[in-house]
């Protein structure tokens, strides 16, 4: 499909998008052999002719490309110039996350389900399939009754409409016009109750919020982020408050599902979200994709979160951590973490494995604490060629130190072995390490300082050479 969507990407180089937009809803209603249409916004579409869109309509038979309400889905998620991206947040989600989402949160048979950035539609596409499986009603009902969605571009809330209008022909329903719920606006200042009477939350919540930083924030978004309280520490992504949002959206009995940055488990800026979610108990399902790409050209990783308004004893977690199980997701033993064990200030959620080897580990030697309070960062020399030394260089009591092609003795008081985890791989290649590094520093008052210079230089010349 990758290979196909980029084809067809690369037209956009030839012809104007909206032609061909045109030309793929055409060749998609062609497929359905429908050649009479009465909804207002396809025979619009139906009706339009141009040479471009001959010429794309043409080549794509020519290329037997026949399409179907996913491949379109996936053309209009990757169509997004990296600058929109970038200011938008938007991206591609995969059918089998998307499924998989709707099915841990769709349980309870029909009712409201809401997409608060919506993008092209792809999960509300989903969730309105999901829908009819429970009813026998029809898509122009579950559209009017059900399906809500909001999106900050106006372009995904047409584009949002099409995918769902070109479900409702697909089964056979060409209704002249369907009453959608799908809304352009800025989802963390929208007000629902100006939309839906009585309004009591919706029992069911999907999406993939957007991933913007605040260097790329409107001013008008960082505005809108001052009304949701876990905003206010460290610099904000506008996927952390899409969380609260969608709590303080659900009824009494709803359930949630989002994909979005993994994160949230330990970053600053996500600190206030953790404590609002563990203290409400309301996450039920973790599934962290660890360090896999699930959305193709971003460098996000990404997890999936199911939350529930009512509190859970403890949150099922998976770490998936090879592209093979993504498809697995619903075989998979998940690891119950109980909301005591959660960090105040980090969440370190691993699998039973990991817990185990953990236990192994912790049962032998010596554990860090006992020798430094807090670890916050790696060793920082802002000049490593100076200060690292490769422990198997000798000659007497001094370690041979080599820099700018010069020699050096170094005495061997003034280093301390160093071990860096990124590059020993292996107990092996731990008992193999010799390299040590320059130290010099004294504890005083159960702090560390600089050796004095004068100090230095008369219990370590060498080293002060």
């Amino acid at each position: 499909m990758d290979k196909l969507i980029r084809r067809i990407l690369l037209l956009s180089t030839q012809y104007k998008i909206d032609d061909i937009d045109t030309a793929l809803i055409q060749n998609y209603i062609d497929s359905l052999n429908l050649h009479v249409i009465r909804n207002s916004s396809l025979k619009e579409i139906t009706n339009s002719k141009s040479k471009e869109i001959w010429e794309i309509k043409t080549w794509l038979n020519q290329n037997q490309i026949k399409l179907d309400l996913d491949l379109l889905l996936k053309y209009y998620e990757l169509q997004v110039s990296p600058q929109d991206r970038k200011k938008n947040g938007s991206y591609y989600t995969p059918n089998n996350v998307i499924n998989f989402i709707i099915d841990r949160v769709v349980i309870d048979g029909v009712d409201k389900i809401l997409d608060p950035a919506c993008g092209s539609g792809a999960f509300l596409l989903g969730a309105a399939i999901k829908l009819k499986k429970f009813t026998k009603q029809t898509y122009k009902e579950i559209f009017d009754k059900y399906i809500y969605g909001v999106d900050i571009v106006p372009i995904n809330v047409y584009r949002t409409k099409i995918i769902l209008t070109l479900l409702a022909l697909s089964s056979g329903e060409d209704e002249k016009n369907f009453n959608f719920n799908i809304y352009q606006g800025d989802s963390l200042a929208f007000d629902w109750e100006i939309y839906i009477k009585n309004f009591e939350g919706f029992k069911y919540i999907v999406g993939n919020p957007p991933y913007v930083r605040t260097k790329n924030l409107t001013r008008e978004m960082r505005e809108s982020l001052t009304r949701w309280s876990t905003t206010y520490l460290g610099n904000m992504d506008l996927y952390i408050p899409f969380f609260e949002l969608g709590l303080s959206l659900l009824s009494k009995d709803g359930i949630m599902g989002y994909i979005s940055p993994n994160t949230y488990f330990t970053s600053l800026n996500a600190r206030v979200l953790r404590q609002l979610l563990k203290q409400k108990r309301v996450v039920k399902t973790i599934i962290d994709f660890d360090g896999l790409k699930i959305f193709k050209g971003a460098t996000t990783y990404t997890g999936i979160t199911i939350l529930t308004a009512r509190p859970n004893e403890y949150i099922s977690f998976n770490l998936i951590d090879d592209y093979n199980l993504i498809d697995k997701l619903s075989e998979l033993k998940p690891t119950h973490i109980r909301y005591e064990a959660l960090g105040d200030d980090e969440w370190r959620l691993l699998s039973e494995k990991d817990l185990n080897n953990i236990r192994k580990i912790e049962s032998v030697g010596s554990p860090l604490f006992k020798y430094a309070k807090r670890m916050i960062t790696g060793i920082a020399t802002l000049n490593n060629n100076l200060y690292l030394i490769d422990g198997n260089k000798k000659n007497g009591q001094y370690f041979l130190k080599t820099y700018k092609n010069k020699s050096y003795l170094i005495e061997k008081e003034v280093t301390r072995k160093i071990i860096k985890p990124n590059i020993i791989k292996s107990e092996a290649a731990l008992a193999h390490n010799r390299e040590r590094i320059i130290y010099p520093y004294i504890s005083k008052d159960g702090k560390y300082e600089l050796i004095p210079e004068e100090t230095l230089k008369k219990q370590f010349p060498k080293t002060y050479e």
